[in-house]
C-alpha cells in the first residue's frame, strides 16, 4: 500500500472509533465492549469468632446457717453424769451443774470445729476464640473483546454482557 492508502485507512479507523463513542471525556471517550468470559475470584481468609464454652464442676461448699445443738446437748448430758458421779452431798448438785455446763461447752466447741460441707454442681463458662477458613468472593476476572481484540481486566462487580471501556487515542508520531 502507498502512503495515501495508509492515511485513508487510519482516517477511517479514527472516524469509526469516534462514531461508536457514547460520551466524550478529556482526551478520550467511553464505549462498550462485549464480555466473552467472567470468572469469580475467591480468596481464602481466616475468620475468628467468639464461642462460649461451659462445663459443670462438682465442688464442696460449706453449708450456710447450719446450726445443730446436738453436740451441746450430748456434751451437757455427759458432763452432768460425770459431775454427778464426782460430787458428794450438797457438792454433788454443784458438780452436776458444773459438769453439765462444762460438757455443753466442750460439746458445742467440738461440733462447730468440724465445718459442715455439701457437694454442689456449679457451672463455669468462658469465651474462647475459634478460627475458621472461609472462601470470600473478592472480584471477577473479565475477558472482553473490543474492536476485534481480546482484553482481560479485574472488576469488583459482575459486569454483565457488556463492559464500559475508556478509549484514549494519542498520536505516536508522523505517518
Amino acid at each position: 500500500m502507498n502512503k495515501t492508502a495508509n492515511r485513508i485507512a487510519i482516517a477511517l479507523l479514527g472516524l469509526s472509533l469516534i462514531g461508536s463513542a457514547s460520551a466524550r471525556h478529556g482526551g478520550g471517550y467511553y464505549d462498550k465492549a462485549k464480555v466473552t468470559e467472567v470468572s469469580p475470584i475467591y480468596e481464602t481468609i481466616q475468620v475468628s469468632y467468639p464461642e462460649k464454652q461451659c462445663w459443670d464442676e462438682r465442688v464442696r461448699q460449706r453449708r450456710p446457717g447450719h446450726h445443730s445443738y446436738t453436740g451441746t446437748i450430748v456434751g451437757g448430758i455427759v458432763g452432768g453424769v460425770v459431775g454427778h458421779q464426782i460430787g458428794k452431798g450438797r457438792g454433788r448438785d454443784v458438780a452436776t451443774v458444773a459438769g453439765t455446763l462444762l460438757g455443753a461447752s466442750i460439746g458445742h466447741d467440738l461440733s462447730h470445729r468440724r465445718p459442715h460441707y455439701r457437694s454442689v454442681t456449679t457451672r463455669h463458662c468462658e469465651v474462647v476464640e475459634r478460627y475458621a477458613e472461609e472462601e470470600r468472593l473478592v472480584g471477577y476476572r473479565v475477558e472482553y473483546r473490543y474492536k476485534g481484540r481480546k482484553f482481560v481486566t479485574r472488576t469488583d462487580d459482575h459486569p454483565g454482557k457488556w463492559i464500559r471501556v475508556e478509549v484514549d487515542v494519542e498520536p505516536v508520531g508522523r505517518l
